[in-house]
């Protein structure tokens, strides 16, 4: 039986860096990232499709992206903006078939940049991986703002 990625990460058998937990939703740091801080919020169940979670897990995983987004300003990053990104399913271009939620920051002038990335995500082009080590100092520079701004559920 094949596993999930996002599953083993939740469960804390794949390497991750986890900005957040709690009971509904884990985030991570994507290894993959379109721009630093580029995160990824997953419900802890799997669930393939929005359309399997129920309102109120929805409502928590947007909540959730929510209060990332102002921790992340807080913290100087993603002050010009962020893209709030769900391929919702395979014909998406879902590439793991787990839902998540992208929080990808943006900078201004960065148009082109983003576009390009965004064209390689297409066509399966993701770029260098960024190191566990790198993540993780991100994720201590945000750490912080986090508490301050992602209530604990």
């Amino acid at each position: 039986m094949k596993t999930c990625l996002f599953c083993d990460i939740i469960q804390g058998t794949e390497p991750s860096v986890v900005l957040y937990r709690d009971a509904i939703c884990s985030v991570i740091l994507d290894v993959y990232p379109m721009s630093e801080g580029h995160a990824l919020v997953l419900p802890n169940r799997h669930v393939v499709v929005a359309a399997e979670l129920s309102t109120d897990e929805f409502q928590h995983l947007m909540a959730v992206w929510h209060s990332l987004r102002r921790a992340y300003v807080a913290a100087g990053i993603a002050v010009d903006g962020a893209n709030l990104l769900l391929n919702d399913g395979q014909a998406s271009n879902q590439h793991v078939p787990h839902l998540h939620i992208h929080l990808i920051p943006r900078a201004k002038g960065d148009s082109a940049k983003a576009l390009l990335m965004f064209v390689g995500r297409m066509v399966n082009l993701f770029g260098g991986r960024k190191s566990v080590e790198s993540l993780q100092g991100f994720a201590a520079r945000l750490a912080p703002f986090i508490a301050q701004h992602v209530p604990p559920r």
